[in-house]
Order: structure tokens, then C-alpha cells, then sequence
């Protein structure tokens, strides 16, 4: 172009568009998304008649703006349904499908609903099923994959034992070998053992607070709002034991108080209770000794109350059986011409109560029902509450629902032992899922064992790979001899660390050889419960560590050169 000559129109118009872009984009592109929808829509409905529909052009431009939704919406369900009929058609056998093709949809599209239904259940297993059927089939007895195809292929699983066991297990290995061998193995063994030592004192531990938290307190217990306490007792205690997983009912009084003695005074929860209705409902009895009846918390003709203290309680005041005490609540005070006078009882030291959790070994003290009600000052039949025990205890917090629900609800309120101790449970579980992520990496580094073990084997066999390859080996075959070693060294591991760690929690819970400080630790013994459970969940981790450890130098080995791997020997 010759200077000062025109520009040419296109270029102008060029530079126009693209200086108004901002304004007639958008209207542009929406209009082409709703012709292209609309255009979509009526080619389903095409499908769908299985003709030709003849539109002009007004017709899209009508339908463009509610096509915008309905295409989409459209596509999406259709593929849907074509992903629901294709799980069906999957899942359902040939001979199961009727002859007719719409009815053999609908049918597929059927199985296909229930199969995304009942997804959570078929998923894992099928996906373990699958995983197990490859790792089985393809690196450890590659026959059976043969034997489910039919295909009879060269049986190599000799030469891989024999050459994999000779590798492991060869007298000529020079001693590092040998060690790093043990090493890996026995770092497994001492992974594996702190796992289910640790596991087994966390689920201990769990148990025990449980038993001596529901031995102490019942499942249920039934409260009303205020401070009036509940009235007639024995009415309410007859619906609850209507209700099917109510098992026994008993009556408390609860409350706050001073014990003095000797010249020593300790603060008290006070729980006034009849000892047999208690008995059927918390392990009262057997915390205190297991006697055979009431130890005396009655007062007989001319005999002062008994009291049952907490062991520590006992202990801080330097008391024995049959020491008197002196219960002082200062709530309940009379005035009198020398002041207000704290209400006080004289009771005899009948018992001691000994539940192993420090809490309440330092905080508890029992009376008798009807002591507790004169000495709270609680009118005619009232008392605090109702426990209730229950078929499954786990059930609580919905039984415990249901019970308010059945005696009318507002102002009766109910506690379980669950919802109580909600906190300490849930730092529990919290705990034992850490140290398992913790303790586990001893796992890994010995995983990396076993990863440095074989990479040092493939390094000085290569010429023997090389060797094995150029008479007839295949890639696989080299690779399961090294995968086969690693399994050897991780069963080996996984067994020794199995073994060890439940003979130390068997010593541990038979011997009771740990003590701990129960102001801390609520129990004063070092609790064991073994769950198979948890043992399957560990050994099952070590064995996917160990086999994921396994594949990095099992395939180097596999993608030697047999030719470099015996020239560079």
C-alpha cells in the first residue's frame, strides 16, 4: 500500500468490532447458545420420534431462551439413563434379559437403579475382589489368571521361587546383605509389635473408663428441671420399667456436703440411695467389696447411719471401719439465737468405695435414701432422680428420649452416660487413631528397608537378570522373584512382630507389672484389651506398605537390558 492512500473498509470495520467487543459479545454469544440449544432439543425430539421434524427458523429462535435450561437438563438426564441401563446390562446375565427390546431397557435401566442404590455395599467388595484378583493373578501366581482365561502359557513360578528364595536365602550373600535382610524384617517385627502393644493399652484403657463410669452411673438417669426434685417416685419408676429396654429402676437423692473427721474436713458429693435398687442397676456392690447384703447404710434401733466413702477420701482423713464422720451441708442451715448453724449428721464409716478412677474414688460418699432426704431437707417421697439401667447401654441417648416422651415430657429431663462423658470418648478415639498414624511410620521406614534392601540385590545380580532374561525369563517373572523377597521378608516380619506383641500384652494383662498414677490417669493399672479388629487393620496396612515397597525395585529389575546387564558385567 502506497503511502497516503485510503484505508481499505475492511480494516476499518476490523477495527471497529473490535473496539465495541464489550458491548456486543455477550449478546452475541447468548444468542448463538440459545440457537445451538434450541437446535439440540428439537434433534432429541428427532431421536425420540425416530423422523424428521421440519422447524423454521422463528421456531429456534422461540425455544432458544428456555432451551438454555431444558438441553442441558436434557443431555444430563439421557446420560444418566444410558449410565444407569449400561450398569444394569452389566449386572444382569444374558439369559435373564427378555426378548423384547424395550422391555430388556426398562429391565436394565431397573438393575441399573438398584445398583446405584445399593452402591455402598457392592463397591468395596467388588474393588477388593478386583484388586485382589490383579495383584494375585498378575504378580504372585500369574497360573491362576492363566487357569480363569484358559490360556496355557510357559510355567515359570518354579524358576521365580526357587531363584527368589536362592537370592534370600544363599549362603554365598556377603553379610550386608544378609543383615539388611534381618534389618528389614525385624524393623517390620518392632513396628508391628509397638502397634498392637500401644493399640491394645489405647482399647484397654477405652474399656475400663467404660466399666467403671457405667458401674458408677447408670445408663439413664431421669431429672426434673429446678430444684423441687421428682415426686412420686415408685409411678414414675413403674412407666419406665414399661419401656422394653428398661431393665431396673432405683431412686437417688444427690447432693453437695462436708465430710470432718478428725480434725480433717474434705469436700463430698453425698448419694443417697436404697442398696438394693442401686445394686440392680450400677456395680456399687462390687466396688465396695461384694457384700452380701446392705452393709449398713439403715440405722438400726439406737445405731447411728452408715456412710460408704471413697477410698481416697478415706485415706486423706486417716479413717478405718467403724470410725465416726460428721456430714456438713452447709446449704442447709437453721437459723438460731448464735447465727445461721450448718446442718449436721453423725454417721458411722460402714464401707469404702474403690472404683479405681480417682475422680470418684476422692468425691463420693453413700447414704441411705431416706437419711439423704431428711438431710437435704427433700419433702414427703421426693428425691433428685431415677436411674434406670438398660438392655444395651450403647442405646442411651435415644432410649433416654424416649423415656421423657413416655412420662410427658417438659419439666422431666434425661442424662446417659454417653452425652456425660461425650468429651473423654472422643479424646479417646482422637488419641488411638493418632498414635496409629504415629506408630506407623515405623512401618514406612521399614518399608524403606525393604525398598533399599532390593534396589542394593537388583544392583549386584544384574549380570544373574540379564543372564535369566536371555534364556527364556520374561519381564514379569523377574519382577516377582524381587516382589516375591520383599513378601518373604514382610510375612516373616509381620508374623515375628504379631507374635511378640501379643505375648507382651498377654504379660501385661496378666501380671498387672505397670502401675500408674491413678489422680492421672483415672485408673491405677496399665489396662490390656487385644481386638482382632485392630490386629487385622495392622497387619493388613504392613502387608500394602510392604507390597507397595516391593514394586519400585521389582520393576528396575524387570526393565533391565539383558544385553547392557551382561556387558557391563
Amino acid at each position: 500500500m502506497t503511502p497516503g492512500a485510503p484505508v481499505p473498509h475492511s480494516r476499518r470495520a476490523r477495527w471497529l468490532l473490535g473496539l465495541t467487543a464489550p458491548i456486543w459479545v455477550a449478546p452475541f454469544l447468548l444468542a448463538q447458545a440459545m440457537r445451538l440449544c434450541a437446535a439440540g432439543l428439537l434433534a432429541l425430539v428427532e431421536e425420540l420420534r425416530g423422523r424428521p421434524l421440519a422447524a423454521p427458523p422463528a421456531v429456534l429462535w422461540l425455544l432458544g431462551l428456555p432451551a438454555l435450561a431444558l438441553f442441558p437438563a436434557a443431555v444430563g438426564l439421557r446420560g444418566l439413563l444410558y449410565l444407569l441401563y449400561g450398569l444394569g446390562r452389566s449386572a444382569l446375565p444374558l439369559r435373564w434379559r427378555p426378548p423384547r427390546r424395550g422391555r430388556a431397557l426398562a429391565l436394565c435401566t431397573v438393575a441399573g437403579l438398584l445398583a446405584v442404590a445399593l452402591l455402598p455395599l457392592w463397591l468395596p467388595v467388588a474393588l477388593a475382589l478386583w484388586l485382589g484378583r490383579w495383584v494375585v493373578g498378575r504378580l504372585l501366581v500369574p497360573e491362576f489368571a492363566r487357569a480363569l482365561r484358559r490360556d496355557p502359557g510357559p510355567r515359570e513360578e518354579p524358576m521365580v521361587v526357587f531363584v527368589g528364595l536362592r537370592y534370600l536365602f544363599s549362603a554365598r550373600q556377603t553379610a550386608l546383605h544378609s543383615a539388611t535382610h534381618y534389618y528389614a524384617a525385624g524393623g517390620i517385627a518392632l513396628g508391628v509389635c509397638a502397634l498392637i502393644v500401644v493399640l491394645s493399652v489405647m482399647s484397654g484403657f477405652d474399656r475400663e473408663v467404660r466399666e467403671r463410669i457405667v458401674g458408677t452411673n447408670a445408663h439413664v438417669i431421669v431429672l426434673r428441671f429446678g430444684q423441687q426434685g421428682l415426686a412420686r417416685p415408685d409411678s414414675l419408676a413403674a412407666i419406665i420399667a414399661g419401656h422394653p429396654e428398661a431393665l431396673a429402676t432405683a431412686p437417688f437423692v444427690f447432693g453437695k456436703a462436708m465430710v470432718s473427721a478428725g480434725g480433717g474436713a474434705e469436700g463430698v458429693m453425698i448419694k443417697g440411695i436404697d442398696w438394693e435398687a442401686e445394686s440392680s442397676v450400677t456395680a456399687l456392690a462390687r466396688f465396695t467389696g461384694d457384700p452380701p447384703g446392705d452393709p449398713g447404710l439403715k440405722p438400726g434401733p439406737g445405731r447411728t447411719p452408715g456412710v460408704i466413702l471413697g477410698k481416697q477420701i478415706a485415706e486423706n482423713l486417716g479413717l478405718y471401719m467403724g470410725d465416726e464422720v460428721i456430714l456438713v451441708s452447709p446449704a442447709e442451715t437453721r437459723r438460731t439465737p448464735l447465727g445461721f448453724i450448718p446442718r449436721m449428721r453423725r454417721f458411722v464409716l460402714v464401707g469404702l468405695f474403690a472404683s479405681g478412677m480417682y475422680e470418684y474414688d476422692a468425691s463420693l460418699a453413700f447414704i441411705d435414701l431416706a437419711e439423704a432426704r431428711s438431710f437435704f431437707g427433700l419433702e414427703g417421697d421426693r428425691v433428685t432422680g431415677i436411674e434406670v439401667r438398660l438392655r444395651d447401654m450403647n442405646r442411651a441417648p435415644p432410649v433416654a428420649d424416649e423415656i421423657v416422651a413416655m412420662l410427658g415430657g417438659f419439666p422431666l429431663r434425661a442424662n446417659n452416660w454417653i452425652e456425660l462423658n461425650a468429651n473423654l470418648f472422643a479424646w479417646m478415639r482422637t488419641e488411638k487413631r493418632a498414635m496409629f498414624v504415629i506408630l506407623i511410620m515405623i512401618i514406612l521406614v521399614a518399608g524403606f528397608s525393604i525398598t533399599s534392601t532390593l534396589i542394593m540385590l537388583v544392583t549386584e545380580k544384574r549380570r544373574e537378570i540379564g543372564i535369566l532374561m536371555s534364556m527364556g525369563a520374561t519381564r514379569a517373572g523377574i519382577l516377582r522373584i524381587f516382589v516375591l523377597e520383599g513378601w518373604v521378608m514382610a510375612c516373616a516380619g509381620t508374623a515375628l512382630g504379631t507374635g511378640l506383641g501379643l505375648a507382651l500384652c498377654h504379660v501385661l494383662e496378666r501380671y498387672k507389672i505397670i502401675r500408674l498414677p491413678a489422680d492421672i490417669y483415672f485408673i491405677d493399672t496399665l489396662p490390656v484389651r487385644v481386638e482382632w479388629g485392630d490386629i487385622g487393620i495392622i497387619v493388613a496396612s504392613v502387608l500394602a506398605i510392604s507390597a507397595l515397597s516391593t514394586l519400585l525395585p521389582a520393576w528396575k529389575a524387570a526393565q533391565l537390558d539383558p544385553v547392557e546387564a551382561i556387558r557391563s558385567e
